[in-house]
Protein backbone atom coordinates (compact mmCIF):
# COMPACT_ATOMS: atom_id res chain seq x y z
CA UNK A 1 0.00 0.00 0.00
CA UNK A 2 2.61 2.30 1.08
CA UNK A 3 4.46 1.76 -2.44
CA UNK A 4 1.30 2.72 -4.17
CA UNK A 5 0.70 5.60 -2.47
CA UNK A 6 4.34 6.82 -3.51
CA UNK A 7 3.52 6.20 -6.96
CA UNK A 8 0.80 8.07 -6.64
CA UNK A 9 2.61 11.26 -6.83
CA UNK A 10 4.50 11.90 -11.02
CA UNK A 11 6.98 13.36 -8.96
CA UNK A 12 7.97 10.21 -7.18
CA UNK A 13 6.68 7.87 -10.47
CA UNK A 14 9.51 9.33 -12.46
CA UNK A 15 12.20 8.55 -9.56
CA UNK A 16 11.30 5.31 -9.30
CA UNK A 17 11.11 4.81 -13.30
CA UNK A 18 14.52 6.12 -13.56
CA UNK A 19 15.70 4.37 -11.02
CA UNK A 20 14.49 0.95 -12.94
CA UNK A 21 15.70 2.35 -15.85
CA UNK A 22 19.62 2.31 -14.28
CA UNK A 23 19.44 -1.11 -12.30
CA UNK A 24 18.52 -2.50 -16.17
CA UNK A 25 21.56 -0.39 -18.01
CA UNK A 26 23.45 -1.84 -14.62
CA UNK A 27 22.58 -5.03 -15.56
CA UNK A 28 23.01 -4.98 -19.21
CA UNK A 29 26.90 -3.73 -18.70
CA UNK A 30 27.97 -6.33 -16.47
CA UNK A 31 26.49 -9.08 -18.92
CA UNK A 32 28.04 -7.29 -21.77
CA UNK A 33 31.84 -7.26 -19.83
CA UNK A 34 31.07 -10.99 -18.67
CA UNK A 35 31.16 -12.03 -22.36
CA UNK A 36 33.44 -9.82 -23.18
CA UNK A 37 35.46 -11.79 -20.71
CA UNK A 38 34.22 -14.93 -21.72
CA UNK A 39 35.15 -13.82 -25.58
CA UNK A 40 38.93 -13.34 -24.37
CA UNK A 41 39.64 -16.68 -22.78
CA UNK A 42 37.54 -19.15 -25.27
CA UNK A 43 38.95 -20.13 -28.25
CA UNK A 44 37.14 -18.56 -31.08
CA UNK A 45 36.78 -20.81 -34.24
CA UNK A 46 37.11 -18.92 -37.58
CA UNK A 47 34.70 -19.32 -40.55
CA UNK A 48 36.69 -20.95 -42.80
CA UNK A 49 37.11 -19.89 -46.23
CA UNK A 50 39.44 -22.50 -47.18
CA UNK A 51 40.34 -25.95 -45.77
CA UNK A 52 43.89 -26.49 -46.46
CA UNK A 53 45.67 -30.12 -45.34
CA UNK A 54 48.63 -30.82 -44.31
CA UNK A 55 48.95 -34.66 -43.97
CA UNK A 56 50.49 -37.50 -44.89
CA UNK A 57 47.79 -39.18 -43.45
CA UNK A 58 45.20 -40.67 -46.22
CA UNK A 59 42.01 -40.49 -43.61
CA UNK A 60 42.74 -36.75 -42.64
CA UNK A 61 43.12 -35.91 -46.64
CA UNK A 62 39.73 -37.78 -46.62
CA UNK A 63 38.02 -36.38 -44.00
CA UNK A 64 39.09 -32.68 -44.80
CA UNK A 65 37.82 -33.20 -48.65
CA UNK A 66 34.59 -34.39 -47.37
CA UNK A 67 33.99 -31.71 -45.08
CA UNK A 68 35.27 -28.70 -47.44
CA UNK A 69 32.84 -30.29 -49.60
CA UNK A 70 29.70 -30.45 -47.54
CA UNK A 71 30.64 -26.92 -46.47
CA UNK A 72 31.24 -25.59 -49.83
CA UNK A 73 34.52 -24.16 -49.47
CA UNK A 74 37.76 -24.37 -51.11
CA UNK A 75 39.92 -26.82 -50.02
CA UNK A 76 43.78 -27.61 -51.10
CA UNK A 77 46.26 -30.59 -50.09
CA UNK A 78 49.76 -30.79 -49.85
CA UNK A 79 51.67 -33.66 -51.48
CA UNK A 80 54.89 -32.65 -50.98
CA UNK A 81 57.09 -29.62 -49.55
CA UNK A 82 57.67 -27.57 -53.39
CA UNK A 83 54.08 -28.04 -54.05
CA UNK A 84 52.91 -27.09 -51.01
CA UNK A 85 54.99 -24.06 -50.93
CA UNK A 86 53.72 -22.81 -54.65
CA UNK A 87 50.12 -23.33 -52.99
CA UNK A 88 51.07 -21.10 -50.37
CA UNK A 89 52.24 -18.49 -53.06
CA UNK A 90 50.50 -18.92 -55.65
CA UNK A 91 47.67 -20.79 -55.46
CA UNK A 92 45.72 -19.95 -52.05
CA UNK A 93 43.17 -16.94 -53.00
CA UNK A 94 44.51 -13.88 -50.89
CA UNK A 95 41.51 -12.55 -50.83
CA UNK A 96 40.10 -15.69 -48.56
CA UNK A 97 41.79 -14.82 -45.48
CA UNK A 98 40.13 -17.45 -43.24
CA UNK A 99 41.64 -20.62 -43.11
CA UNK A 100 40.75 -23.70 -41.86
CA UNK A 101 44.29 -26.14 -41.43
CA UNK A 102 44.18 -29.98 -41.15
CA UNK A 103 47.30 -31.55 -40.01
CA UNK A 104 48.99 -33.93 -37.52
CA UNK A 105 50.97 -33.46 -34.99
CA UNK A 106 54.39 -34.95 -36.28
CA UNK A 107 53.37 -36.47 -39.69
CA UNK A 108 53.19 -33.39 -42.06
CA UNK A 109 54.52 -32.60 -45.12
CA UNK A 110 55.93 -29.45 -43.93
CA UNK A 111 56.55 -28.26 -40.85
CA UNK A 112 54.87 -24.96 -39.52
CA UNK A 113 53.04 -24.47 -42.01
CA UNK A 114 50.79 -22.22 -39.75
CA UNK A 115 52.99 -19.77 -39.39
CA UNK A 116 53.90 -19.76 -42.99
CA UNK A 117 50.25 -18.89 -43.37
CA UNK A 118 49.98 -15.93 -40.95
CA UNK A 119 53.06 -14.58 -42.80
CA UNK A 120 50.71 -14.42 -45.96
CA UNK A 121 48.39 -12.75 -44.13
CA UNK A 122 45.81 -15.53 -43.45
CA UNK A 123 43.73 -15.93 -40.30
CA UNK A 124 43.88 -19.63 -39.28
CA UNK A 125 42.73 -22.15 -37.14
CA UNK A 126 44.27 -25.74 -37.04
CA UNK A 127 42.99 -29.05 -36.01
CA UNK A 128 45.81 -31.52 -34.86
CA UNK A 129 44.93 -34.24 -33.21
CA UNK A 130 44.93 -38.06 -34.90
CA UNK A 131 43.53 -39.21 -37.84
CA UNK A 132 40.73 -40.91 -36.19
CA UNK A 133 39.59 -38.09 -33.46
CA UNK A 134 40.04 -35.61 -36.46
CA UNK A 135 37.34 -37.27 -38.51
CA UNK A 136 35.19 -36.63 -35.91
CA UNK A 137 36.13 -33.48 -34.77
CA UNK A 138 34.87 -32.98 -38.43
CA UNK A 139 32.10 -34.66 -38.32
CA UNK A 140 30.66 -32.37 -35.53
CA UNK A 141 31.86 -29.33 -36.86
CA UNK A 142 29.74 -30.35 -40.01
CA UNK A 143 26.92 -30.56 -37.23
CA UNK A 144 27.34 -27.85 -35.81
CA UNK A 145 27.87 -25.62 -39.14
CA UNK A 146 25.94 -27.08 -42.00
CA UNK A 147 23.30 -29.03 -40.02
CA UNK A 148 24.38 -33.05 -41.42
CA UNK A 149 22.52 -35.10 -40.35
CA UNK A 150 23.40 -37.78 -42.70
CA UNK A 151 26.19 -40.00 -42.63
CA UNK A 152 27.99 -43.14 -44.01
CA UNK A 153 29.89 -45.34 -42.13
CA UNK A 154 33.00 -47.45 -43.03
CA UNK A 155 35.98 -49.07 -41.87
CA UNK A 156 39.05 -47.14 -41.03
CA UNK A 157 41.63 -49.53 -43.33
CA UNK A 158 40.05 -49.58 -46.89
CA UNK A 159 40.74 -47.03 -48.99
CA UNK A 160 38.97 -48.15 -51.34
CA UNK A 161 35.45 -48.52 -49.69
CA UNK A 162 36.44 -44.52 -49.13
CA UNK A 163 36.66 -43.67 -52.66
CA UNK A 164 33.38 -45.45 -53.48
CA UNK A 165 31.04 -43.35 -51.57
CA UNK A 166 33.22 -40.19 -51.81
CA UNK A 167 30.63 -39.42 -55.07
CA UNK A 168 27.35 -40.59 -53.00
CA UNK A 169 28.49 -38.57 -49.84
CA UNK A 170 29.31 -35.30 -51.22
CA UNK A 171 26.27 -35.21 -53.49
CA UNK A 172 24.04 -36.17 -50.84
CA UNK A 173 26.05 -33.70 -48.17
CA UNK A 174 26.38 -36.93 -45.93
CA UNK A 175 29.72 -36.84 -43.58
CA UNK A 176 32.16 -39.80 -44.06
CA UNK A 177 33.28 -41.84 -40.80
CA UNK A 178 35.78 -44.03 -40.26
CA UNK A 179 35.01 -46.82 -37.63
CA UNK A 180 36.57 -50.06 -36.12
CA UNK A 181 35.66 -51.75 -33.23
CA UNK A 182 37.84 -49.61 -30.64
CA UNK A 183 36.53 -45.90 -31.83
CA UNK A 184 32.66 -47.65 -32.14
CA UNK A 185 31.80 -46.66 -28.50
CA UNK A 186 32.32 -43.07 -29.48
CA UNK A 187 31.20 -42.99 -33.18
CA UNK A 188 27.96 -44.45 -32.11
CA UNK A 189 27.37 -41.90 -29.32
CA UNK A 190 27.49 -39.19 -31.65
CA UNK A 191 25.55 -40.69 -34.16
CA UNK A 192 22.81 -41.50 -31.92
CA UNK A 193 22.97 -38.17 -30.95
CA UNK A 194 22.86 -36.43 -34.55
CA UNK A 195 22.42 -38.87 -37.15
CA UNK A 196 19.06 -38.95 -38.47
CA UNK A 197 20.44 -41.16 -41.83
CA UNK A 198 22.87 -43.78 -41.66
CA UNK A 199 24.18 -45.73 -44.11
CA UNK A 200 26.31 -48.96 -43.25
CA UNK A 201 29.26 -49.44 -46.07
CA UNK A 202 31.35 -52.52 -46.99
CA UNK A 203 33.36 -54.64 -44.81
CA UNK A 204 33.06 -53.22 -40.92
CA UNK A 205 34.53 -55.23 -37.72
CA UNK A 206 31.36 -57.24 -36.23
CA UNK A 207 31.21 -55.07 -33.03
CA UNK A 208 30.78 -52.05 -35.35
CA UNK A 209 27.95 -53.93 -37.26
CA UNK A 210 26.35 -54.85 -33.74
CA UNK A 211 26.58 -51.54 -32.30
CA UNK A 212 25.09 -49.98 -34.79
CA UNK A 213 21.88 -52.49 -35.44
CA UNK A 214 19.62 -50.56 -33.22
CA UNK A 215 19.65 -47.69 -35.37
CA UNK A 216 18.33 -49.21 -38.02
CA UNK A 217 21.07 -48.13 -40.61
CA UNK A 218 20.36 -48.57 -44.70
CA UNK A 219 23.43 -51.65 -45.40
CA UNK A 220 25.52 -52.58 -48.79
CA UNK A 221 27.97 -55.27 -47.65
CA UNK A 222 27.80 -58.15 -49.77
CA UNK A 223 31.37 -59.32 -48.79
CA UNK A 224 32.63 -58.11 -51.97
CA UNK A 225 34.19 -54.55 -52.68
CA UNK A 226 33.10 -54.59 -56.33
CA UNK A 227 29.24 -55.56 -55.74
CA UNK A 228 29.30 -53.22 -52.85
CA UNK A 229 30.79 -50.75 -55.08
CA UNK A 230 28.26 -51.41 -57.83
CA UNK A 231 25.18 -51.02 -55.34
CA UNK A 232 26.40 -47.25 -54.16
CA UNK A 233 27.14 -46.44 -58.12
CA UNK A 234 23.17 -47.62 -58.64
CA UNK A 235 22.26 -45.04 -55.79
CA UNK A 236 23.97 -42.56 -56.87
CA UNK A 237 23.02 -43.04 -60.48
CA UNK A 238 18.85 -43.00 -58.89
CA UNK A 239 19.14 -40.35 -57.58
CA UNK A 240 21.16 -38.26 -60.49
CA UNK A 241 21.22 -39.93 -64.17
CA UNK A 242 24.34 -39.66 -65.67
CA UNK A 243 26.26 -41.13 -68.28
CA UNK A 244 29.71 -40.57 -66.93
CA UNK A 245 31.59 -42.32 -64.44
CA UNK A 246 35.16 -42.31 -63.13
CA UNK A 247 37.07 -45.26 -63.77
CA UNK A 248 39.67 -46.32 -60.61
CA UNK A 249 41.84 -49.08 -59.31
CA UNK A 250 40.84 -47.12 -55.97
CA UNK A 251 44.51 -47.16 -54.82
CA UNK A 252 44.75 -43.21 -55.01
CA UNK A 253 42.95 -40.47 -53.47
CA UNK A 254 41.22 -37.26 -56.49
CA UNK A 255 39.85 -34.95 -55.99
CA UNK A 256 37.33 -35.72 -58.87
CA UNK A 257 35.87 -38.37 -56.18
CA UNK A 258 34.36 -35.49 -53.98
CA UNK A 259 32.35 -34.33 -56.75
CA UNK A 260 28.96 -34.56 -57.08
CA UNK A 261 28.02 -35.31 -60.93
CA UNK A 262 30.18 -38.36 -61.74
CA UNK A 263 30.22 -41.81 -59.44
CA UNK A 264 33.31 -43.69 -58.92
CA UNK A 265 33.42 -47.80 -60.28
CA UNK A 266 36.16 -49.65 -58.97
CA UNK A 267 37.93 -52.09 -62.15
CA UNK A 268 40.69 -53.24 -60.07
CA UNK A 269 44.37 -53.33 -60.28
CA UNK A 270 44.91 -55.85 -63.10
CA UNK A 271 42.00 -57.41 -64.55
CA UNK A 272 38.27 -56.02 -64.53
CA UNK A 273 36.13 -58.16 -62.18
CA UNK A 274 33.36 -59.89 -64.62
CA UNK A 275 30.50 -58.47 -62.44
CA UNK A 276 31.97 -55.11 -63.19
CA UNK A 277 32.02 -55.75 -66.96
CA UNK A 278 28.71 -56.86 -66.51
CA UNK A 279 27.71 -53.90 -64.84
CA UNK A 280 29.41 -51.64 -67.59
CA UNK A 281 27.78 -53.12 -70.32
CA UNK A 282 24.41 -53.43 -68.98
CA UNK A 283 24.41 -49.61 -67.72
CA UNK A 284 23.86 -46.81 -69.93
CA UNK A 285 27.21 -45.07 -68.90
CA UNK A 286 30.34 -44.22 -70.66
CA UNK A 287 33.89 -45.12 -69.85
Amino acid sequence: RAKRDFLQSPKHRKIYIMNNISKLMKLRIIIFITLLILLSILPIAVAEEQVVINSKDWQEVYSGMIYAKIKGVDVHYIVEETQGILLLKDVLDKAKKEVLLVEPEDNSFIFGYKEKLEKEEFKVETLSSGGEEKNLQLARRAVEQQNVDSFIVIDDKLGYDAISVAPYASMTKSFVLFANKNNIDRVSDFLIENAQQILLYGGVDREVKEALKPLNPDVIGTGDRYTDNIEIVKKFLDIRATKQIYLTNGEFIEPGFFNNEFPALLIGTSNIPNNVVDFILESDVRV
